[in-house]
């Protein structure tokens, strides 16, 4: 203090005196004689580094807090990324147990290919739910008289395959064709004018035999009834979707043994738009600018769909607005009682019960592994799928609601599937 107070040229040694009395006269209420000009000088300036002092407090003080309130928000957003970061590691961790195990059991598959005979394999698990059989004992329609009960001999009886779209009908048709060599009437007789024959025979068709009749319409299956399709036994096997007018085809002394192979509704469907899409709406004879492009959700969202096909067939309510519950039970009884089910997740097990059913013996190795085949990877009119319908996926619900029957009959299908499974022996 001192040493700055001796650079001032205005200042004297008397002055130091002063300095002391400086605080003792600023705090005096006898104010009668003025301060002398050095004390006047050491009060401003003490003051303004008083000033100074407080701001640089004040300062500290407002940069302390505000740097707690910076390290708490880090520290809240360390403690919020470390977790998310452990939630992640966890998911990942659970990905690859996922994968690995799901690929452990795709090599044990390949390493371990399912048997193709049924005596070999175990029938579907059973449902986890309830099975409701308030059904049983429904009386059926006067024309099912004219089909065999599941129960009955089929000696005298013709196999029908009641034909459900994009459920391997075509598939079907090759292994009944090239695999057992057997006579098929279908839609393919009638090619090359034989639409014009007036009594039934069997022609050629690329190798393949077949009846000269088209029974996959109402006006084929008359004319085939008025050429006395029943009264012959040219026929090995008729396929057709319209099981309500091929009653028709059999007589009650010739009985319709009827059987069917089942596909999950939203994947049937899906395979289905596909397929009309590709094959019809695209094409040029029966172009359709709405539908030819339009997205699969967007179809169904407008619902262009089907509408529960397979219960509004079974009991023949094709103009019906909506099915209701009485035409399910229905559907379902018309199934007990008078078709031998099939499932598209168990071809090569379904096919076998054909096969003993009817009596269709593979000749020789060639003709077994040509059944293998088209059974297995070689199935007709396969078309890809653009879109993966997931369980629970918007696609998947737009389908499912709109087809709520369906739904809960091929949940009963599968029940006959296991139930019949008695038919064939011990282990089938």
């Amino acid at each position: 203090w001192r040493g700055r107070r001796k650079k001032n040229d205005d200042l004297d040694e008397d002055s130091i005196e002063d300095d002391k009395d400086y605080f003792a006269t600023l705090m005096s209420t006898d104010f009668a004689t003025p301060p002398s000009p050095n004390q006047n000088y050491h009060w401003k300036k003490g003051y303004r580094r008083r000033k100074m002092q407080h701001t640089f407090y004040l300062f500290c003080v407002i940069g302390t807090i505000t740097f707690l309130i910076q390290e708490g928000g880090h520290s809240r957003h360390s403690k919020a990324k470390s977790k998310d970061e452990k939630q992640g590691m966890r998911g990942l961790e659970a990905y690859t147990e996922i994968k690995t195990a799901q690929n452990s059991e795709i090599q044990n598959q390949l390493a371990n290919p399912k048997p193709t005979s049924i005596q070999k394999r175990a029938p579907p698990h059973k449902p986890s739910f309830e099975v409701d059989r308030s059904h049983e004992g429904m009386p059926l329609p006067e024309i099912f008289g004219n089909f065999a009960s599941v129960a009955e001999d089929t000696d005298n009886s013709i196999p029908f395959l009641w034909h459900i779209p994009r459920t391997a009908g075509a598939t079907m048709n090759d292994i009944f064709g090239t695999c057992h060599h057997i006579r098929v009437a279908t839609n393919i007789g009638i090619t090359n004018g034989h639409n014009e024959d007036k009594e039934l025979k069997v022609i050629n068709v690329d190798g393949q035999k077949y009846i000269n009749v088209d029974v996959s319409t109402g006006a084929g299956i008359q004319r085939a009834v008025g050429m006395g399709f029943a009264s012959n036994d040219l026929t090995d096997v008729a396929i057709s979707s319209l099981l309500h007018e091929s009653a028709r085809l059999f007589s009650q002394t010739k009985k319709g043994s009827m059987f069917a192979v089942f596909r999950h509704p939203v994947d049937r469907m899906v395979s289905m738009f596909y397929f009309m899409q590709d094959n019809v709406w695209k094409m040029d004879a029966t172009y359709n600018k709405e539908l030819a492009d339009i997205p699969i959700e967007k179809f169904f969202l407008r619902q262009l769909g089907e509408n529960n096909w397979h219960v509004r067939f079974l009991t023949n309510q094709l103009t019906k607005p909506y099915v209701d519950e009485g035409d399910f039970k229905l559907a379902k009884e018309i199934l007990r009682q008078k078709c031998l089910v099939g499932l598209m997740i168990e071809k090569e097990e379904s096919m076998e019960r054909f096969n003993q059913r009817f009596g269709w013996k593979l000749k020789n190795e060639g003709d077994k592994e040509c059944q293998n085949r088209r059974l297995q990877w070689d199935w007709s009119l396969r078309n890809p799928h653009e879109v993966e319908v997931l369980e629970g996926n918007r696609l998947w619900n737009l389908i499912s609601g709109q087809n709520k029957y369906d739904m809960k009959l091929y949940e009963y299908v599968q029940v006959l599937f296991e139930e019949q499974s008695k038919m064939f022996g011990p282990g089938s």
